[in-house]
C-alpha cells in the first residue's frame, strides 16, 4: 500500500529527477514569499530532507511537501502550524518536521493535541543548538512526549557537534555530511 509522509519545511525542488513518481504536489506555501500555491524550495533544506527520506524508503512511500520556511530557512510559528494543520486536513498521518519551533507554548500544545486526535505521528529534529534539552528547553514540539525527536550523529556514530541532546531525544540518525 502507498504510504504518504508529509514534509513541513522549506518546500521541494519538485522538478528534480530523483523525485519522479515519488512526490504528491500540495501547492501549499505559507512562507509569506512567492505564490501561496507554489511549494518550490528556495532554500534547499526541504529538498535535502525529502531526498533523505526518498533514498531510504521503498517506492511505495510518497512525499507531500508543505512549504512553511522562506528562502532564508526561517518562518513564524503561524507558518509552521499552518503547514501542519493543512497536512492533517489532507489526511497525512506521518509528518516530518526538520525545523524548530519557537513562540507561543499554547499554540504548540494545541497543534500537537490536534495531531494526536487525528492519529498523526510527528517525527522532528531535536534541534541544532548543541544544547542539553534537560537543562535548556528546546521548542515544545521538538521535545514533547507526543513526538519522536531525532538527534544527529556522525558517520562514526558519535553525536554531531551541533545536535541537541538529552532525555527528550528519542533516537539518533546520520545527520552530518549525509
Amino acid at each position: 500500500p502507498e504510504v504518504i509522509v508529509g514534509v513541513v519545511d522549506s518546500g521541494v525542488n519538485y522538478k528534480h529527477e530523483l523525485f519522479e513518481g515519488r512526490l504528491i504536489r500540495t501547492y501549499f506555501n505559507s512562507s509569506g514569499e512567492d505564490d501561496p500555491n507554489d511549494e518550490s524550495d528556495k532554500n534547499g533544506h526541504g529538498t535535502a530532507v525529502t531526498s533523505c527520506i526518498i533514498k531510504t524508503t521503498p517506492n511505495n512511500v510518497k512525499i507531500a511537501n508543505y512549504r512553511v520556511a522562506n528562502a532564508k530557512g526561517s518562518g513564524t510559528i503561524a507558518n509552521g502550524c499552518a503547514g501542519i494543520l493543512q497536512a492533517i486536513e489532507d489526511g497525512i498521518r506521518i509528518l516530518n518536521l526538520s525545523l524548530g519551533f519557537s513562540g507561543d507554548l499554547e499554540i504548540q500544545r494545541s497543534i500537537l493535541n490536534y495531531a494526536k486526535a487525528n492519529d498523526t505521528f510527528i517525527i522532528c529534529g531535536a534541534g541544532n543548538s548543541s544544547a542539553n534539552t534537560d537543562i535548556r528547553g528546546a521548542s515544545y514540539i521538538n521535545t514533547s512526549d507526543d513526538t519522536c525527536s531525532v538527534g544527529a550523529s556522525t558517520k562514526q556514530n558519535l553525536p554531531a557537534y551541533f545536535t541537541n541532546y538529552g532525555s527528550s531525544v528519542d533516537i539518533v540518525a546520520p545527520g552530518l555530511d549525509v
